[in-house]
């Protein structure tokens, strides 16, 4: 599924470009709200790299849109698994992203931030539940 979501937004295809700029707007929060559950404790640490993925297809896609929706969704982790100087520099690493495509950056600060949220069984149970509540 990280794959598909991947190459359907990396693709070229104006149809499709179309499509998706109609369907993800009103679902954009709710998705990247399941990528950051998924990448900070739902999934295996394992699928980091895939989520990566589709977050920096997202971003390229979507631009300024989609940092808005990670600030929404960022914002929905408890400060006991992540500071507010935890996700601002997963933020400094977005906008590093959008302005140069430094996905090696991306790719290390939500590996810090899961690393973060990981680190016992009550912070993933928090982080995923107030990420997938919402």
């Amino acid at each position: 599924m990280l794959d598909f979501m991947r190459e359907l937004l990396y693709t070229r295809n104006e149809d499709l470009v179309d499509i998706i700029g109609q369907v993800l707007p009103p679902r954009g929060v709710a998705l990247v709200c399941s990528l950051l559950a998924g990448a900070l404790g739902a999934l295996p640490s394992s699928r980091l790299g895939d989520i990566t993925d589709v977050v920096a297809a997202l971003l390229s896609r979507t631009g300024v849109q989609s940092i808005e929706w990670l600030r929404e969704a960022t914002s929905l982790i408890p400060d006991q698994a992540a500071s507010p100087r935890d996700k601002d520099v997963f933020f400094q690493a977005v906008s590093r992203f959008a302005d140069s495509g430094d996905v090696r950056t991306l790719g290390k600060s939500l590996d810090d931030l899961s690393e973060l949220c990981r680190r016992s069984k009550k912070h993933r149970n928090a982080v995923t539940e107030s990420l997938l509540r919402s």
